[in-house]
Formats: structure tokens, C-alpha cells, sequence
């Protein structure tokens, strides 16, 4: 969301730089880009602006939890809106949007599915869909087209439960177990993935491309692992011939 007083994107790129209240230049600062270390006013925010560069750490998987807390804390403190009570109503304005930027900006970074989801957004890798959690989110939201085998799989296991419920049981169970399997490797997977990508200093693009790819699967798993509960509690309490 881009706040109201952000300035024209035109001259973002000018403004960036010095500070919108003395024009003193906001370039290595200790609180830079939040407070001009001149005057103290805090800044508007600009789109450019990620959680990343919020929180002044780098677009990698692997953070720094206690680097990452301490800059947090020390944000905190320096653009709380109670140190600007008695400041212009643009300072107390541009000190809540930060703040409430940096709390959504330390919050995603320290979740590892967040982390994750802003990385590949923040490299327009993955599809962007609406959902019901918030108003965007990236691949890791969006169904995946399932493995050849495993749908080929759930079809023929679907014949068996038509055919005999009651001897479906233990096909169903043996199914739900091969699911939670591919998962678990999944999710090995992605951990390798996201390895390479920090050791090649977020230059490797490839295996972005394969999280995605990955995580699209993920998704499809998860919803079919539902599917295989609800037809597991239906066998459990379906008279012999009511599937039929």
C-alpha cells in the first residue's frame, strides 16, 4: 500500500536523498532512510521501499534474528509517534506509516513462509492471486498442476472407493502417507533451493524458479491432503453400498 503522502514517483528518486523537511542529505545517516539525522523529521515513505531496505538487511533466506531484532528495537524507539506528539501533523503522519510498515516489515521476515513470499515477489517470480488472508500473495497461494502419477493415483484411488468402501480404507490411508511424504521432500527441497540461491549473493535466479515451481506443488498437496481427510472420515461412518 502506497501512503497518501508519499511524494510524485517522478521525483522520488531526487527527493530519496534529502530530507523532505531541511533538504540536509539523508545519505549515511545511522537511521537513514527513516529520520534525517539533521533535523529529526521523520520521512514520508516511498513505493521503492521493501521490507528488506526497511529493516536495512539484505533479500536473502538466511537472516540474522538478532541483528534483524536489535535494528527493529532501535527503529522503534527512535520513530515511536509519542516522540512527536508535539511535532507537525505530517511528522506524527509519516512516524505512524513507518512504524506500521517496519512492524509489518519485521513480522514478514521472521516467518519463514512470509520471507519467502517476499523474496520471490520482490524478484516478480510467481503468480499473484487474490486471497482470503490479505489482498495479494505470491505462488506459494496458487495451485499447482499436480504430478502426472499422483493424479493418476487419486483417480484410481477414487474407482477403488466406488467400487468398495469398505476395503478402500487401507488405500486411502496409504495414499494420505504417500502425500505427507512428498511434502516433507518438497519442503526438503526448497530448503536446498533457497541455500543455492543465498550462496550465489541472490544472483540465482534458477533456483527462485524451481521455489516457485515447488511451492505451486505444495499447495496442491495440501488441498488434495484435505480432500483424502474428508473422504477418510466419509468411509469411516458410510454403510456398505452408500458410496455406490
Amino acid at each position: 500500500m502506497v501512503p497518501a503522502s508519499r511524494p510524485d514517483p517522478a521525483a522520488e528518486t531526487a527527493v530519496r536523498f534529502a530530507c523532505v523537511n531541511c533538504q540536509a542529505p539523508l545519505e549515511g545517516g545511522k537511521l537513514d532512510p527513516h529520520l534525517c539525522g539533521a533535523c529529526g523529521f521523520p520521512q514520508p515513505l516511498f513505493e521503492s521501499e521493501t521490507p528488506f531496505t526497511l529493516l536495512g538487511t539484505r533479500p536473502l533466506f538466511a537472516q540474522d534474528e538478532v541483528a534483524l531484532r536489535g535494528r527493529f528495537y532501535e527503529l522503534s524507539r527512535a520513530l515511536h509517534p509519542d516522540r512527536f506528539a508535539a511535532a507537525s501533523t505530517q511528522a506524527r503522519l509519516n512516524s505512524v506509516e513507518r512504524m506500521s510498515r517496519i512492524n509489518e516489515a519485521f513480522r514478514m521476515l521472521r516467518s519463514p513462509k512470509l520471507l519467502r513470499e517476499a523474496i520471490l515477489e520482490l524478484h516478480e517470480v510467481g503468480e499473484q492471486v487474490k486471497t482470503p488472508g490479505g489482498p495479494r500473495a505470491s505462488a506459494t497461494s496458487a495451485k499447482g498442476a499436480p504430478p502426472i502419477e499422483l493424479a493418476e493415483a487419486w483417480f484410481e484411488l477414487q474407482d477403488a472407493v466406488l467400487d468398495d468402501p469398505q476395503a478402500a480404507g487401507a488405500k486411502v490411508l496409504d495414499f494420505e502417507k504417500d502425500l505427507q511424504k512428498r511434502a516433507e521432500q518438497d519442503h526438503q527441497k526448497i530448503v536446498e533451493q533457497e541455500k543455492l540461491f543465498d550462496a550465489s549473493e541472490g544472483m540465482d535466479r534458477v533456483a527462485l524458479l524451481e521455489i516457485s515451481r515447488l511451492l505451486r506443488e505444495q499447495a496442491y498437496l495440501e488441498s488434495m491432503m484435505r480432500d483424502v481427510v474428508r473422504l477418510r472420515e466419509r468411509l469411516a461412518g458410510t454403510p456398505t453400498g452408500a458410496l455406490a
